[in-house]
């Protein structure tokens, strides 16, 4: 299924079936598979009804769907971020009007090169959930790329639909040459997901010339295969910031939170790390141990408290060589020395959490038909 002109937003890309709560939907990523802010029911009396769309957006009436959780700066957004029907969204605005709301809103989400640290303009492209992964994973496109301007293709991952879509790795290039709109086949997945095809229209439009076009080639289909096993596919993921029963705060990764119910509780992403399972020999492990002296957090540690304890995450090294990735900070380890003064010693070097906003559909899991 694919949609070019949506009833909510200016663009919208390729469609991707979910389940909400025994409801099946369909889900686009707009503008780009960074910014998956569309759904509709599964029926064919919503998808043929324009006014039946639902946008994620803090516009419109505040009396909808209960809000999503949204993170921005450790802190829940002022207006929180809802499923809101565009019938609802244009009573009191015109069409037009609200279109333009939302583009601009969609726009406040950032993605990062892992390697660079560098800011990464999406296009479109799609999104689909990979069980190899347990994740869900994006093949999008980058606008103005170095090497072409439309040309450049990128691998994401996210916790769930909506995000939090951070870290990207690039996984194509194409020297002054296009490679558009590309997809993810997802019915091709060999070995339960850990091989994928993904595809897209390879033309001179755009990044190069007619002098240089490929003959026979030029403005056709290409396909590739990505093996989802390489280490060079590895992508930090969040490190969700928890408060637990008890008021402390607690560090978890997506599995955690997801098998203790916990995703309302969830109040920040403080920063992004390796998790366990997909660590190289370059990496450290940090464990978490105790709680600090205010008996409010837990405390984090490269000591290994019992031989059965398992990292809650992997990290670069502390001692490693200065790296000019912005996005690539030192994580300190705070405790007391013998004169009880607090002594502050890096710990290990992880990946920060942009500032921008965050959002987290929990409600939305895999369909159970593909």
């Amino acid at each position: 299924m694919r949609s070019h002109t949506s009833p909510a937003v200016s663009n919208t890309s390729h469609a991707f079936s979910a389940e909400v709560d025994g409801q099946a939907y369909y889900y686009f990523s707009t503008p780009s598979p960074l910014g998956v802010r569309l759904r509709v029911k599964a029926r064919w009396d919503c998808v043929t009804d324009p006014n039946r769309y639902e946008v994620l957006t803090t516009l419109g009436p505040s009396n909808t769907t209960p809000p999503a959780l949204s993170l921005a700066d450790t802190k829940r957004t002022d207006k929180p971020y809802r499923w809101t029907m565009f019938g609802d969204m244009i009573k009191d605005a015109t069409k037009a009007t609200v279109i333009k709301q939302v583009d601009k809103e969609i726009r406040k989400f950032d993605v990062y090169d892992v390697e660079s640290g560098k800011k990464v303009s999406p296009h479109n492209g799609s999104v689909y959930f990979n069980p190899y992964r347990n994740r869900w994973i994006a093949i999008f496109v980058q606008t103005g790329g170095k090497s072409s301007f439309l040309g450049e293709v990128w691998y994401a991952e996210a916790d769930t639909p909506t995000g939090p879509w951070c870290y990207a790795r690039k996984i194509v290039t194409h020297n002054k040459y296009s490679f558009y709109n590309p997809k993810h086949h997802s019915l091709f997945d060999k070995e339960h997901g850990r091989v994928i095809f993904l595809e897209g229209t390879y033309s001179h439009t755009f990044s190069g010339s007619i002098e240089t076009a490929t003959p026979r080639y030029d403005y056709n289909q290409i396909m590739y295969k990505l093996d989802l096993s390489d280490e060079r596919m590895t992508l930090p993921v969040p490190v969700y910031e928890v408060r637990t029963a008890n008021g402390r705060i607690a560090y978890m990764l997506r599995d955690k939170v997801e098998e203790r119910g916990l995703w309302n509780d969830v109040e920040a992403i403080p920063f992004y790390a390796v998790e366990p399972g997909r660590a190289g020999d370059d990496l450290v492990p940090i464990y978490a141990v105790g709680t600090s002296q205010s008996g409010q957090s837990v405390l984090l540690t490269v000591e290994q408290p019992e031989p059965s304890t398992r990292p809650l995450f992997f990290a670069l090294p502390p001692d490693k060589p200065q790296t000019d990735n912005p996005c690539v900070i030192v994580l300190y380890e705070n405790h007391k020395n013998d004169s009880a003064e607090r002594v502050y010693k890096p710990l290990c070097r992880i990946w920060k959490a942009p500032k921008a906003v965050q959002l987290l559909d929990s409600t939305a899991k895999p369909s159970s038909t593909r």
